[in-house]
């Protein structure tokens, strides 16, 4: 993995300010999985199902393992950018440590309950990843989730009509073979995921506001 794009202090405050966290659903569907059930409830004050220990993969400055600490007991998080681990939230029960998604070696065989990785796996070496995944992963029970989000859908068709042409037309020859992995949404990988017999797959919709300059900084991102 290729830590010199997100290790630039600019950036790294750029993206703990405008990239955001993921929706709840997100969240429920990982849970039902792992559970095994179709009635998580988050609104119930009752709902004690917590998932022992996470490992969140190339996490940067903490989004989803933030909201991965409301649904575990225990979260590593790991990132290879010093600077954006510097940025993270601090929790009591996230443990930060500055290492490649291709070196898991720091961690027990089959040790880990929940890995997730979000919006990060195109820039992997994949398959050295799964091997990592599969020798650290629970042999029975362990899930492993990975997403990434799609191009924006905006409610206004002058703004899709400059975002498109700037994507597909200035940006033209600048997306790297790792970026276009999130433009088609892995679909081009799918395929390569181990746990075939079980592999799940989920897209959820969800809606935001923000301004044009919010919209301009996330893209930055």
């Amino acid at each position: 993995m290729n830590c010199q794009l997100f290790n630039e202090p600019n950036h790294t405050t750029i993206y703990k300010a405008y990239r955001t966290g993921y929706p709840q659903e997100l969240y429920k569907k990982i849970l039902e999985f792992y559970f095994n059930t179709t009635n998580i409830d988050f609104n119930n004050d009752d709902n004690d199902k917590k998932i022992p220990l996470a490992l969140d993969v190339a996490c940067g400055s903490g989004q989803a393992t933030i909201d991965l600490s409301y649904y575990c007991h225990r979260v590593i998080a790991i990132d290879c950018s010093e600077n954006q681990l510097k940025n993270a939230t601090l929790k009591e029960n996230i443990e930060y440590h500055c290492s490649n998604a291709e070196n898991l070696t720091f961690l027990s065989p089959n040790s880990i309950d929940l890995i997730t990785v979000a919006t990060a796996l195109h820039w992997f070496d994949i398959q050295t990843f799964f091997q990592q995944v599969d020798r650290v992963l629970k042999p029975n029970g362990g899930v492993l989730s990975v997403w990434c989000i799609g191009f924006p859908l905006l409610d206004n068709s002058k703004t899709i009509e400059i975002l498109n042409n700037f994507y597909q037309n200035d940006l033209h020859g600048c997306w790297s073979d790792q970026a276009q992995l999130v433009i088609d949404n892995y679909e081009s990988i799918l395929d390569t995921f181990p746990y075939q017999q079980t592999r799940i797959k989920h897209i959820i919709t969800y809606e935001r506001e923000m301004s044009i300059l919010q919209l301009v900084k996330l893209i930055e991102t």
